[in-house]
């Protein structure tokens, strides 16, 4: 049973469509790693293929690894204790012996032979024969139609579109799965077997802009001529019009999850549902799912293992919306309508977290309609319920910065940038201690702080700086010169907003450390001596208009790198030689 297959679509096979003569296991509703269901009853088993039958008779042979666990564990069970014997089981009589009349003695001829009855039609690419049915919901209470819409209907994901992307792109656009040890990936990084995933697109971008036809390239694929090698799908007859019309339609009417704007069974279960476009963000139906999915494994309540318990990582639980308000003993991980100081959204966040610390740290990112939806919860008050209305996320302003002019003291605007700081506690700075830092406050006034290694600093590496993300936001000065640090965990210091001032002076790091730095709006002084920071670094620093003080003797960069840097920044300060 080591053999898994891309998609559970390939590999049902329609065996026979007679009843069965014996009813060996109760129907029950089996369900697929592909996110379908279909009530059925277990009969036989060959190898790694099992043999179910449907409630109208039809009887299918599907891989064993195409089940979901707890599926798993029912064949298994049913296997092990003999309910189901080995082997494909026998075409029954089409009706039992025990109700067959006993025929007269005389019967008169039939005048014509029975109709046989119609076989089943099994398409290739569809699922259980005609119907989709999200996670535990009977198939036979879906609406059937094959993805056509009755005339006037508004268009239902799951109920239209689906099964014509079951049928027709699921072969190519499935979920990632195991051939010969090797994991084979959607093509082109493209997976429509969700809603989330169909409009997440590609590592490019969306193929679906909602609302927009014109600009969505999944109809201009799909609508290319039939000789053009990039029509979709490449394989077989080009979608009718009916189809595409489907597809324009969805489009037209917003790319909502179903036909009343609200997301259907199937993309709870995949990870959340999400809200439509101006729709306030509620915990229940929004966000508990997405940590429910994709977080618990590491942030659930704690459980024995071995005969050890074993607590959630970070101290963090996210099973309940108190326990995420909780926070860490470090504290809280979500600050109300504060996205800059909200650890959870920045480490789910790939544009904010350095590739060593984003969360989940194993499979896919969060998909970025899901991370949309955390931040607008955040932005709306991080509240148990929906808020009364709805933010846009894009009006968030960036971290307030002073105008720096080219004297020393005006160059720091450390009063200007405390405002935007929480006070911050002393779990925070213990937390943070244990690196090995030394940590001071910059004034009693506010609560920026000065970072530090001290004699510590040649045994400090890339990790220390992951143990910084609760007080990133109030570390304006710091100095890292003689650590460890490399260019990777540089990555962590695009999110210390309010950061002045920096030393990586006799450091190895190089130009690839600069890139995370221009996201930093406040930054004034920068060491470099030693390092191994080249011209092309210089691009980077050229690019950070805030810039007062620099200082690169010793490093790899150039004379005319220097000046080529000093004529981009004619006010700053650079010590070359």
């Amino acid at each position: 049973m080591a053999k898994q297959i891309a998609t559970l679509s390939i590999a049902i096979i329609l065996l026979i469509a007679p009843s069965t003569a014996q009813a060996v296991e109760p129907f029950r509703t089996f369900n697929t790693v592909q996110g379908h269901s279909m009530t059925a009853r277990f009969i036989g088993y060959k190898g790694n293929q099992i043999y179910i039958e449907g409630q109208d008779g039809q009887r299918f042979a599907l891989p064993y690894e195409s089940l979901q666990p707890e599926d798993q564990r029912y064949c298994s069970d049913a296997v092990s204790k003999k309910r189901v014997l080995q082997g494909v089981p026998p075409v029954a009589p089409a009706q039992p012996e025990e109700l067959v009349p006993t025929p007269p003695s005389n019967p008169e001829p039939s005048p014509t032979p029975p109709a046989e009855p119609e076989s089943s039609r099994l398409r290739s690419g569809s699922f259980f024969s005609h119907k989709i049915a999200p996670l535990g919901v009977d198939p036979s209470s879906m609406p059937a139609g094959g993805g056509m819409p009755a005339p006037g209907e508004p268009i239902d994901f799951q109920s239209h579109m689906l099964p014509i992307i079951q049928d027709r792109c699921i072969d190519c656009h499935g979920a990632p799965f195991l051939k010969n040890g090797k994991t084979i990936n959607p093509k082109a990084g493209l997976r429509l077997d969700t809603y989330e995933m169909v409009l997440k697109g590609t590592l490019d971008g969306p193929v679906v802009k909602p609302g927009n036809v014109g600009e969505s390239v999944l109809i201009e694929l799909i609508t290319l001529a039939e000789d053009d090698s990039d029509i979709m799908p490449p394989k077989g007859d080009k979608l009718t019009p009916e189809q595409i019309g489907v597809f324009t339609r969805w489009i037209e009417e917003g790319s909502k999850p179903s036909a009343n704007g609200t997301a259907t069974a199937t993309a709870t279960a995949a990870g959340g549902s999400l809200p439509a476009p101006g729709q306030p963000v509620d915990y229940e139906t929004h966000i508990k799912p997405i940590f429910a999915k994709r977080c618990l494994d590491c942030h659930g309540e704690p459980y024995v293992k071995s005969g050890r318990t074993i607590n959630p990582k970070a101290g963090l639980r996210l099973d309940t919306y108190e326990l995420i308000m909780k926070g860490t003993l470090d504290g809280p991980v979500v600050l109300s309508k504060n996205i800059a100081e909200s650890t959870l959204y920045i480490l789910v966040n790939p544009e904010e977290a350095d590739d060593t610390e984003i969360m989940p740290p194993k499979g896919d990112s969060l998909a970025a309609e899901q991370i949309d939806a955390i931040k607008r919860w955040i932005l709306e008050g991080a509240l148990p319920k929906a808020a009364a209305t709805a933010v846009d996320p894009n009006a968030v302003q960036a971290p307030t910065t002073a105008t720096a002019t080219n004297s020393f003291h005006k160059a720091t605007p450390l009063d200007e940038l405390a405002k935007g700081a929480r006070a911050v506690g002393k779990p925070q700075i213990a937390a943070a201690e244990k690196t090995g830092a030394f940590i001071t406050p910059l004034s009693q006034k506010h609560s920026l702080l000065r970072v530090e290694f001290a004699s510590n600093a040649p045994n400090v590496d890339d990790s220390a700086l992951q143990r910084f993300s609760n007080i990133r936001n109030n570390i304006s000065h710091l100095d890292l010169s003689r650590t460890k640090v490399t260019d990777r965990g540089m990555g962590v210091l695009r999110s210390f907003y309010n950061l002045t001032w920096l030393s990586l002076r006799m450091t190895s790091v190089g130009d690839d450390a600069l890139t995370p730095l221009n996201k930093l709006p406040s930054l004034w002084y920068i060491n470099l001596v030693g390092t191994e920071v080249t011209d092309k670094g210089m691009q980077t620093l050229a690019s950070i208009p805030s810039l007062k003080e620099i200082y690169l003797w010793n490093s790899k960069v150039s004379e005319d790198g220097a000046a080529k840097l000093q004529a981009a920044l004619p006010d700053a300060k650079i010590i070359y030689r």
